[in-house]
């Protein structure tokens, strides 16, 4: 990427397009489809959120940690659950 001018409100980029595939946040050109002339790129809002998740790491784990302890508690659940019909037989 070269910066190969210079503007009031800042500069014009010469770069390939897998470099703003990149830049934008995609791993390849391919997935950004088709970007003209005039299109706008909002780098500044996706660093915002990539910075704001580098700080929510910790309450991802602790998040993570506890849906896993949800989820061995719901897999006990099934032979605890027992129906009781109306003659006072039990059925699971």
């Amino acid at each position: 990427m070269k910066i190969i001018g210079k503007h009031e409100n800042g500069f014009i980029l010469d770069t390939s397009k897998k470099e703003l595939a990149n830049l934008i946040g995609f791993y390849s050109e391919f997935k950004i489809g088709h970007i003209d002339v005039g299109a706008e790129i909002k780098v500044h809002e996706m660093y915002n959120q990539l910075y704001n998740l580098s700080f929510m790491e910790t309450q991802l784990d602790e998040i993570a940690n506890k849906l896993e302890h949800y989820s061995q508690a719901l897999r006990l659940l099934p032979p605890i659950v027992v129906k009781v019909s109306k003659n006072g037989e039990e059925k699971v």
